[in-house]
């Protein structure tokens, strides 16, 4: 659902049906990044449509376990955790919002805890 911050009634944006486990608002407001039974996708707002730009194929046997998922104003980069159930470590990936440039930045041995996101700072 989304109501405007001024108030008023709420709009249905996506399905309650669908697989949707995560749910990040982008920089503008006219999109969302959400982490769905297809993979990572971005929902523009304005013209209703839906994006796949990372499907859970490419994603090397992960998990999602409510690692957090943020998207970068001045990088336009999308920062999500998951589980590598293969390598048995958890991961900090990176994808650009046109869906390039996907990359794993930090992992960490299941035993060292779990790793969240949740906000991106300036370098």
């Amino acid at each position: 659902m989304r109501v405007p911050a001024s108030g008023g009634e709420p709009t249905e944006v996506l399905d309650t049906r669908e697989n949707i486990v995560a749910v990040c608002f982008g920089p503008d407001g006219d999109r969302l990044v959400m982490l769905a039974g297809g993979g990572l996708e971005v929902f523009e707002f304005a013209t209703k449509q839906r994006r796949l730009i990372l499907p859970w194929g490419n994603l090397d046997d992960a998990q999602y376990q409510a690692g957090g998922l943020i998207w970068s104003k001045e990088h336009d980069t999308i920062a999500f955790a998951v589980f590598n159930r293969k390598a048995k470590r958890h991961e900090l990936r990176t994808i650009r919002s046109d869906g390039s440039n996907p990359k794993v930045i930090y992992t960490q041995d299941e035993s060292e805890g779990k790793i969240m996101v949740s906000s991106f700072v300036r370098p």
